[in-house]
């Protein structure tokens, strides 16, 4: 069984949590019980409730709408916004009557690309406060130049093939040349990169949700349920491993999809003895 294989298997009950979350929640996610606060995993409760007498289950499954959600949406712009920087950088390269384009673009990007990424996107969370908008704006900001100058490259190598030349011979437009012959051949290393891209975002804003600085109480996130755990890590460690094992699932799942399909779209090189 190949990587991409079971990262699907592992992604599968995301996807389906994501599509239809309400139908597999116990509880109310919402729903507090002073009276039956920090019980262990139970029939009841099969993985118990936490300081406020809260479904965990509910809320961790509830939590994957919300995070997975975040994250596929963040993925999604970051690849548009990143696609248009670096298709538009590579087509300007191309010609030389609009290279200054590509030397501003991509200074730009190189403008963004010397700040750290965590120091750049608290920046932005401070100016703007926390909350997790703010986060995923960051995020984007902050992920999409050096993803852009990926898809940049990726560009140049498509624009230097022969069809390209020709159908610019032709006299076909700059939109069509790039939507039928450069396009095409960006997807399929971009899937592989948008699977990995996401497993990150998942962490991200896991993080910055346990920081604090993303999704606020008593919203079912991830991060948030880490950072209201940490003070019974002794006392009720089931409230930490549960959100935690949820994290770990869908990093992992999509890193192994991102990772199987890197494997079967880079070209095959022979051994050699």
């Amino acid at each position: 069984m190949s990587a991409t294989h079971v990262g699907l298997f592992l992604l599968a009950p995301l996807l389906l949590l994501l599509l239809w979350p309400t139908v597999w929640l116990p509880h109310d996610p919402l729903a507090q019980d002073l009276l039956r606060r920090l019980e262990p995993p139970s029939g009841t409760y099969w993985l118990g409730t936490d300081v406020l007498g809260r479904c965990v289950l509910s809320r961790v499954l509830a939590g994957a709408r919300l995070s997975l959600g975040a994250a596929l949406a963040a993925s999604a712009v970051l690849l548009a916004l990143a696609l248009l920087w670096g298709v538009t950088a590579a087509w300007c390269a191309h010609s030389v009557r609009w290279r200054l384009v590509d030397a501003l673009l991509m200074r730009s990007a190189d403008v963004l690309l010397g700040f750290p990424t965590l120091v750049l996107a608290l920046a932005i969370i401070g100016v703007f406060g926390p909350s997790l908008l703010t986060v995923l704006m960051a995020l984007i900001v902050a992920w999409t130049p050096g993803l852009a100058r990926i898809v940049r490259i990726l560009a140049l190598q498509a624009l230097q093939r022969d069809y390209v030349a020709a159908a610019r011979a032709a006299g076909l437009s700059h939109l069509r040349i790039v939507w039928r012959h450069v396009l095409p051949q960006l997807l399929a290393p971009l899937a592989a990169l948008a699977s990995l891209e996401t497993a990150g975002v998942i962490l991200a804003l896991s993080t910055l949700s346990f920081l604090g600085l993303g999704a606020q109480p008593p919203t079912p996130e991830w991060g948030v349920m880490l950072n209201e755990a940490r003070a019974f890590f002794q006392t009720a460690p089931h409230l930490l491993w549960a959100p935690g094992l949820a994290v770990l699932w869908a990093a992992l799942a999509f890193n192994l999809v991102g990772e199987g399909l890197r494997e079967r779209l880079e070209p095959r090189r022979p051994l050699r003895w």
